[in-house]
């Protein structure tokens, strides 16, 4: 949710739909009062600490007793990144989200991504695979 909020902003906000997306939420947010560059800036924020979150449940179930073990838990821990990641990826090119004409002070946002470590399977052990 939070990355679509991100990259749907400005083409809600051309239609006035944007009332319920994050981005606005913060901007309006009592005592925030953010303007457009930092909330985009706290979204990502709150994208990466989703993230460690993932990472962090993730390492608990791997080192579980019973959910190590089972390998469905496993791999859908190794494959979760790969649908985060593709998420955002597909919001950056698809045509969904793009606009001629971007509403003034709005720019498309862009996620760069850091090294990070996330669970992965490798072969039966609770390891760490980096993605980039």
């Amino acid at each position: 949710m939070l990355a679509n909020d991100l990259f749907s902003y400005a083409k809600e906000k051309l239609s006035n739909s944007d009332g319920k997306n994050i981005m606005r939420i913060l901007q309006e947010k009592d005592g925030l009062n953010l303007d457009y560059t930092q909330a985009v800036d706290r979204v990502k924020i709150m994208l990466r600490e989703k993230e460690q979150e993932y990472i962090s449940a993730g390492t608990a179930c791997l080192e579980d007793h019973e959910l190590g073990k089972d390998p469905d838990v496993r791999r859908w821990i190794a494959s979760l990144p790969y649908v985060m990641t593709g998420n955002v990826i597909w919001s950056q090119q698809t045509a969904r989200y793009k606009i001629k004409s971007m509403p003034e002070g709005i720019l498309f946002p862009s996620i760069t991504y850091a090294l990070e470590q996330t669970p992965a399977d490798g072969a039966g052990k609770n390891t760490f695979t980096s993605y980039e």
